[in-house]
C-alpha cells in the first residue's frame, strides 16, 4: 500500500512538473514573440520619425504607384499613424479592416470591416499589423483581388532615398 502511495505521489509529481514546464515555456515563448514583435514596430516607427523630419510624406508612395483608395488593414497604433498621415491627401481610405471588430476607436467615420467579411475594391490593402503579415496577406489574397503591401515595406523603401 505505501508502495502504490508512493508510486501516485512520484506519478503526481512528474505529471505536474512536466504540465508546469509546457506552460512555463508556452509563457516564455509568447513573451519572446511579443518582444520581437515591439521591437519591429519600434524600429518601424523610428525610421517613419526619421522621415518626417527629412519632410517625407508617405502619401508619395501611394501617388507615384497611383494608390488612391485604398485599404488599411490593422487599427493599431501604426494603423492610426497611417490613417492620421494620409487625412487631408488625395489618398482615399475608403475602410479599414480589424479582428477586433466594433472594438476598434477610430477618430474618422471610416467603415470597419472585419477579415472574414465581403472586401469590397480598392486599389491596395496596406497592412500595418507588421509582425503578422505574411499570415495577413495569405489570407488577403484569397479575398481580394489588389496588392497586399506591409507598411514596413513603404516607410523603408523611403531609406533609399534619404
Amino acid at each position: 500500500m505505501k508502495k502504490s502511495i508512493i508510486g501516485a505521489i512520484l506519478a503526481g509529481t512528474v505529471i505536474g512538473g512536466s504540465v508546469i514546464g509546457r506552460w512555463k515555456e508556452k509563457k516564455i515563448k509568447q513573451k519572446e514573440e511579443q518582444e520581437l514583435k515591439y521591437a519591429e514596430i519600434t524600429r518601424l516607427l523610428a525610421q517613419w520619425v526619421n522621415l518626417k523630419q527629412n519632410k517625407k510624406e508617405l502619401k508619395k508612395y501611394f501617388l507615384e504607384n497611383d494608390f488612391r483608395k485604398i485599404a488599411v488593414y490593422g487599427v493599431s497604433y501604426v494603423g492610426k499613424c497611417l490613417i492620421r498621415e494620409l487625412q487631408d491627401t488625395e489618398i482615399e481610405i475608403v475602410y479599414v479592416i480589424d479582428q477586433r471588430g466594433d472594438a476598434v476607436d477610430l477618430e474618422e467615420e471610416i467603415r470597419l470591416f472585419h477579415p472574414d467579411d465581403e472586401l469590397e475594391a480598392v486599389d491596395a490593402v496596406i497592412v500595418t499589423s507588421v509582425y503578422y503579415f505574411e499570415q495577413i496577406e495569405k489570407k488577403l489574397e484569397k479575398k481580394i483581388d489588389c496588392p497586399i503591401i506591409s507598411v514596413s515595406d513603404i516607410v523603408f523603401e523611403f531609406e533609399m532615398d534619404l
